[in-house]
């Protein structure tokens, strides 16, 4: 379903005046395809409302083109571009030299306009960094960073929120970015942030969350893969960079 095909979904009469809205959110997956099927896996037969994606199909692992075809299958999707998808854009378009990124990010930004097709790059730069909805009189931002930066603002569990007044504009912010799990409110406005389903950097694994947006309740849940297919990879493609094997490593 595309964007304009949902947002009028959304304002469907019957559909709105549902008792409830359930959302499975997840974000940042990265090139880590891995988890992502143990996702879908998981979540196989749930009852949800929707998806919702916050952004960041790029950057760090290798197997974006095949998130990309699983992404476009998907129904009930709320797709948001993260700040690596834009970084990918502009690669792309040739707007910036790719070895700056490699370096940091390792090797799945090489040769990007090899790898992915015109049709393929119009899809991600179709997406946007922030979404909004209302739900049963509950008004709902989806950001892949902030409400006042929506691809590179950070919201982590210990950050001052000096920002208040741009988070009580909704009844539930969502956010991304930041690859941590985070349960929040300021005022009467409660911020989730599912964690990353590609690259946790909590310590707490990969992770998805449950967000009714009715009762304005909250339930994260472990995805567990097997890590072995992805370190090969790294081996492979980016053996000198660790911390991109370290990194999910790590435990709270």
């Amino acid at each position: 379903m595309g964007l304009s095909e949902m947002e009028n979904f959304c304002k469907d009469k019957d559909f709105r005046e549902r008792d409830f809205m359930k959302l499975i959110v997840f974000s940042d997956i990265h090139g880590n395809s891995y988890a992502l099927h143990g996702f879908l896996e998981q979540i196989r037969g749930w009852e949800y409302d929707f998806l919702v994606f916050c952004g960041d199909i790029f950057g760090y692992y290798y197997n974006q083109k095949e998130i990309l075809e699983t992404l476009s299958s998907m129904d009930r999707l709320i797709w948001l571009r993260g700040n690596h998808d834009g970084y990918f854009l502009k690669l792309y378009g040739g707007r910036e030299l790719e070895a700056p990124y490699i370096e940091r990010y390792g090797h799945s930004y090489s040769k990007l306009a090899q790898r992915f097709s015109r049709e393929e790059a119009k899809l991600v730069a179709s997406r946007r960094a922030s979404y909004e909805a209302e739900w049963n009189g509950q008004k709902v931002g989806i950001f892949h960073g902030t409400p006042r930066d929506h691809s590179e603002g950070r919201l982590y569990p210990d950050t001052p929120i000096t920002d208040w007044e741009e988070y009580q504009k909704y009844g539930i912010v969502i956010l991304g970015h930041t690859h941590c799990r985070m349960l929040r409110s300021v005022g009467k406005t409660l911020i989730v942030n599912p964690g990353s389903l590609g690259q946790p950097r909590d310590g707490k694994g990969y992770s998805f969350a449950v967000v009714d947006t009715d009762t304005k309740s909250v339930a994260f849940e472990a995805v567990q893969i097997s890590c072995a297919p992805l370190y090969r990879q790294i081996e492979e493609f980016d053996p000198c960079l660790k911390k991109l094997k370290e990194v999910l490593e790590r435990r709270a």
